[in-house]
C-alpha cells in the first residue's frame, strides 16, 4: 500500500531530484547567515556538539591491533627525535648568531700522513703494502679454487663432451 508504483515503470526514489525544494535562502551567504542568526535566537542549543571526542578516541583506541600500535609507538618516537634535532639546530644557530649556517652530524674528516713524521708515512706505506699484498693473494687463491672446479666439471662431463665433438666432425 505504501510502496511506490514500481508496475507501470514508476519510481519516486529514481527521480527523487524532480521533487527536492531549494529554498533561495540556502543559496547565498546572507541567507545562511540569516538563517543562522534566528536559530540561534530562538533555539540557543541547536549549534551546541553532542559529540563527545575523549569516548570517541577511547574506543578508536581500543579496537586498534598490536601491531597499529606498536606503528603509532613508532611514529611517535621518530617524531620526538626530529624535534630534539630541530631543537638542537635552533640552539647552534642561536648560540653561533648565524642562521644561515646548516647543522652538521659528520664526524670530521681525519687527516692521514699530511702532517706526521717520516716514520709515520713509512708505517701507513707498509700497511698499504700488506693490504694489496693480501689482496693479490686472496684473487690468486679464488682464481685457482674456480680452475679447479672447472676442470673436475670438465672431467666429470668427459663422455658428453666427446659425443657432441664426434657429432660434430660427423655434420661436417
Amino acid at each position: 500500500m505504501y510502496a511506490p508504483i514500481t508496475r507501470d515503470g514508476l519510481s519516486l526514489d529514481k527521480k527523487a531530484n524532480k521533487y527536492e525544494v531549494q529554498p533561495e535562502a540556502l543559496s547565498s551567504y546572507q541567507g545562511l547567515q540569516e538563517l543562522h542568526n534566528v536559530l540561534q535566537s530562538t533555539k540557543p542549543h541547536v549549534f551546541d556538539s553532542k559529540v563527545d571526542v575523549n569516548r570517541i578516541k577511547f574506543t578508536w583506541q581500543k579496537k586498534l591491533t598490536r601491531k597499529e600500535k606498536e606503528h603509532i609507538a613508532a611514529l611517535e618516537k621518530a617524531q620526538r627525535i626530529i624535534e630534539t634535532v630541530h631543537d638542537k639546530k635552533n640552539d647552534v644557530q642561536n648560540a653561533k648568531g648565524e642562521k644561515g649556517e646548516e647543522f652538521s652530524t659528520r664526524p670530521d674528516t681525519p687527516v692521514y700522513g699530511g702532517h706526521g713524521s717520516r716514520k709515520e708515512k713509512s708505517v701507513l706505506l707498509e700497511d698499504d703494502k700488506r693490504r694489496r699484498a693480501i689482496i693479490l693473494i686472496q684473487r690468486l687463491i679464488k682464481g685457482r679454487a674456480m680452475q679447479n672446479m672447472m676442470f673436475e666439471g670438465k672431467e666429470k662431463r668427459l663422455d658428453l663432451i666427446t659425443e657432441l665433438r664426434a657429432t660434430e666432425e660427423w655434420r661436417s
